[in-house]
């Protein structure tokens, strides 16, 4: 059976969003079974333990979906995305499953609400063919340019340019040129 975990933040439960999010899951990942701590029945009545046996099931599911609160994610759901798993990690954020992303550490003393905030890792494509150049921490797409182009733009540009739109080029600095 495939597993997939929902990590979402307790003062969601029983919500209408969380109803919305679990509809969109389902739809997302149809042949998952979803694992929803909100109607697990846990041994321990202390929260250490209860987190405990949260990651313990973390450890064997494919698919972690975590779930933002307020645009920030709690202890708990950032422990769960922290475990050590070879499941493939999601974030449901404004309807959309978001695989590349990182979590930080905001506030170490606000358990419930924003200890920690996802963000979405920014894919770097070369603006002249589109070839990835790579990822880096923030959301959408960063325009750059690959060592393959940027040496025949480089060959291309009139010998008449003068030596400071070279050194603008070479920077990136794409501001105005007069």
């Amino acid at each position: 059976m495939k597993l997939l975990y929902y990590a979402h933040s307790r003062l969601s439960y029983g919500t209408r969003k969380e109803k919305q999010e679990l509809r969109l899951i389902k739809k997302r990942f149809p042949e998952y079974h979803i694992v929803n701590p909100n109607g697990i029945t846990f041994m321990s009545l202390y929260e250490d333990g209860i987190m405990d046996e949260c990651k313990s099931i973390v450890r064997q599911v494919q698919i972690i979906v975590a779930s933002e609160y307020n645009k920030h994610i709690g202890r708990g759901v950032f422990e769960e995305l922290s475990e050590k798993t070879k499941a493939k990690k999601y974030l449901l954020r404004n309807k959309e499953f978001i695989e590349n992303f990182s979590v930080r550490t905001v506030d170490g003393n606000d358990w419930k609400i924003k200890y920690g905030k996802c963000e979405g890792m920014m894919k770097i494509v070369c603006a002249w063919c589109g070839k990835k150049l790579g990822e880096k921490e923030g959301e959408g797409i960063f325009h750059g340019i690959c060592k393959k182009c940027k040496e025949r733009v480089l060959r291309e540009m009139d010998e008449t340019e003068d030596l400071e739109a070279i050194i603008k080029f070479e920077h990136g600095d794409w501001g105005n040129r007069n």
